[in-house]
C-alpha cells in the first residue's frame, strides 16, 4: 500500500545452557525494537523493548549412515515486550530438527514447523493464528578458523489470509578465539510479499566450565 517499513533490533540475545547431554534450555530476549513508517503525508516511529522467549531442545537421535541427526525444539514467546511492540498472549512453537554430515567441510541442516503468532488489529482485538516455518541450509568450512553458510527459509500461514514469504541469506563466521565467534548475514526476499532485504552482525560467547 505505499509504505515503507524498517525494522531494527539490537542487542537480540540467545542463552544457551546445557543441562546434559540431550536438553538445552533456550531463552531469548530480542533486545530493544525501532519501527519506523514512512507513507505518503506522514511517518511514525517506535522504539521499545522486545519480547523475551523459554524453550528447551531435546536430542532425539544421533546421525548414524545416511540417518540424520535429529532434535525437537519447543519455545514460546512471552509478551514481556513494549506494549506497543507486544501482544498480551503467549505465542507457543515447535520444530524438527535434522542435519548431516556431508563430507568434512560440507554439513545440511533444515527443519519444519509451526508457529503460533498474536496480532492486534485497528480496533485492538486480538487475533492469534498458526504459521508454518521451514530452512535448509548448507554450511561450509572454509579454513580453520573461518565457515559460511547458504539458507532457504520461509513462512507459510495455515490461517487467515496472510501471504507466504520466501527467503535467501548467507553468511559468514570467524573463530576469533576458543570461546568466541563472530557472524555476518545478509539476505533478501524472494518473492513480492517478503521482506525487502536483511543484514545482521554478532558476536558469541561459550562459556567455560
Amino acid at each position: 500500500g505505499g509504505e515503507e517499513l524498517d525494522v531494527t533490533t539490537y542487542p537480540a540475545t540467545l542463552v544457551r545452557v546445557g543441562l546434559d547431554h540431550n536438553i538445552e534450555l533456550r531463552i531469548e530476549w530480542l533486545g530493544l525494537v525501532n519501527e519506523s513508517r514512512k507513507w505518503e503525508g506522514g511517518s511514525s516511529d517506535e522504539t521499545g523493548t522486545g519480547n523475551t522467549g523459554l524453550g528447551a531442545k531435546i536430542k532425539l537421535r544421533e546421525e548414524r549412515g545416511a540417518a540424520p541427526q535429529m532434535a525437537l525444539l519447543v519455545d514460546a514467546s512471552l509478551p514481556t515486550g513494549s506494549k506497543a511492540l507486544r501482544t498480551d498472549r503467549i505465542d507457543p512453537g515447535v520444530r524438527l530438527l535434522g542435519s548431516h554430515t556431508l563430507t568434512e567441510r560440507l554439513g545440511l541442516g533444515y527443519n519444519l514447523g509451526v508457529v503460533a503468532t498474536s496480532t492486534e488489529d485497528e480496533s485492538g482485538d486480538t487475533d492469534t493464528r498458526g504459521t508454518g516455518r521451514y530452512s535448509a541450509s548448507l554450511a561450509v568450512g572454509l579454513a580453520e578458523r573461518w565457515g559460511s553458510f547458504v539458507e532457504f527459509f520461509g513462512y507459510m500461514p495455515l490461517s487467515g489470509p496472510e501471504p507466504s514469504t520466501h527467503y535467501f541469506d548467507a553468511g559468514i563466521t570467524c573463530l576469533s578465539s576458543k570461546n568466541v565467534q563472530l557472524d555476518f548475514s545478509a539476505g533478501l526476499g524472494l518473492n513480492d510479499d517478503a521482506d525487502d532485504w536483511f543484514v545482521g552482525a554478532g558476536i558469541s560467547f561459550r562459556l567455560p566450565r
